[in-house]
Formats: C-alpha cells, structure tokens, sequence
C-alpha cells in the first residue's frame, strides 16, 4: 500500500516536472528559432538581390518585429531563470539574512505590480494597433506580433511572483501585497500629488533593495506618466 501510495503521489510531482520542461525547451527553441530568422533573413534578402535581383518583401520590419519577439521571450525566460538585470545588490549584501524573506516578499510585489501595469500599458496598445489593421505581410496582422508584448509581461510577473518564495505562505503574502498595490493605484486620482510621492518612495526602496532594472525604469515611468494624467498605452510605444 505504501508503495502504490508513493507512486500516486509522485505521479502529479512528475507530471509538472515534464510540463516545466516542455515549457522551458519550448521557449529556449522558439527564442533559437527567430534568432535564425533574425540572422537568416537578411542574409537571403542580400543574396537574393545580387542573384535574381528580387526581395524579400518586408524583411526589414520582419526583423524588426523578430527583435521585438526575442526581447520578450528572452525577459520571460530570464525571469524563469531569476537572471533579470537589477540595478542594486543590497538585499543580497546588507539586509541580514533572517530579514531577507521580507524584503523578498516586498520587492517581488512592487515588481511583480509593475509587471501587471505595463501588461495592461501594452494590452491597450494592442488594442489600438489592432483597430489600425496594418499587416505585416498578408495574412499576418502586426498586432498579431504585438500580443508578444502583454503576454510576455504577463510571463514575467507569474515567474517574478513565483520566485518570491519557495514557501506557499510567502507567496500567498506577496499575492495581497500585489492585491493592495494595485488597488491603492486604482482608487487614488491619476493626478494625486501624495500617489506620486508614495509611489515614487516606494520604487526608490524596491530598487535599493534589487528589482530589475525594467521595474525601476518602467514603474518611474507609469508613475510619471499617470501624474501628467497621460495614457499609459503611450509607454510601450517606445519599447516597440
């Protein structure tokens, strides 16, 4: 009994196992692939033109758009990988050991919320893109190529979020802290001077304390952005 008990048991354990796997093998080849194609393209396009003095049609903004893949996918699995560049190490140097769960549970959630406001930033984008119709060559619609944008943000923030803790419990505490960030953004008025200062104070200690380097950058941005009382989609416009 204790051993049919065991494999019951084991049996999901390795189910998620392989579904990890499937995934990070997914993505690693998928980045792979459009990397080729990155590289691939041009170089097809050049021979091309010097043989049979034809194009490639849209090469330019194919790669461009190849560009715009790599970078998401390459945030999420380095999110996957806990390898997001940060601006500042002191959570791992100063703050003493017993204090750094704390201090894990706090950055995650400043992170992981602006993650979520740029996924929204981008999803809006989207949106409009969307309206305009444009193909990046028939049938393939640009915004198609956009959705990498909130999806992959959206990647992020789970993976950020994950990583705040092995323990379920601490992760449960950052998922009310997130709670509580984003519904302080929402019920405080877009140009509330004491939501810009608490804002910014609050992502000064998050960066000290080591977010990556987009949240610092992204959240200053969404902060500043929301005090001129300025859409948020317009933010991601400079990363695409």
């Amino acid at each position: 009994m204790s051993a049919v008990a065991s494999v019951l048991l084991e049996s999901p354990i390795s189910q998620r196992r392989e579904g990890h796997v499937f995934v990070r093998r997914l993505e690693d080849w998928i980045v792979s692939l459009v990397l080729a194609g990155m590289v691939l393209i041009p170089l097809a396009e050049a021979f091309l033109r010097r043989t049979l003095r034809v194009g490639i049609p849209a090469s330019t903004s194919i790669v461009q758009h190849a560009v715009l893949l790599v970078g998401m996918l390459g945030g999420a699995i380095a999110a996957r990988e806990g390898r997001l560049l940060a601006l500042s190490t002191l959570e791992q140097t100063w703050i003493p050991e017993n204090l750094r769960p704390a201090s894990r549970i706090f950055t995650s959630a400043v992170a992981t919320t602006v993650t979520i406001l740029l996924a929204v930033a981008s999803a809006r984008f989207v949106l409009t893109e969307r309206e305009a119709g444009k193909f990046l060559f028939a049938p393939l619609r640009v915004w198609w190529i956009e959705l990498a944008l909130p999806l992959g943000f959206i990647a992020i923030a789970l993976r950020i979020w994950w990583r705040s803790s092995e323990s379920w419990s601490r992760r449960a505490d950052s998922a009310v802290l997130i709670v509580a960030f984003v519904t302080v953004a929402a019920l405080f008025p877009a140009t509330s001077h004491l939501f810009t200062l608490l804002s910014l104070t609050v992502l000064f200690l998050a960066s000290l304390l080591g977010v990556p380097a987009f949240v610092t950058l992204g959240g200053a941005a969404l902060v500043l952005f929301r005090s001129l009382d300025q859409p948020i989609a317009s933010i991601p416009i400079a990363h695409y």
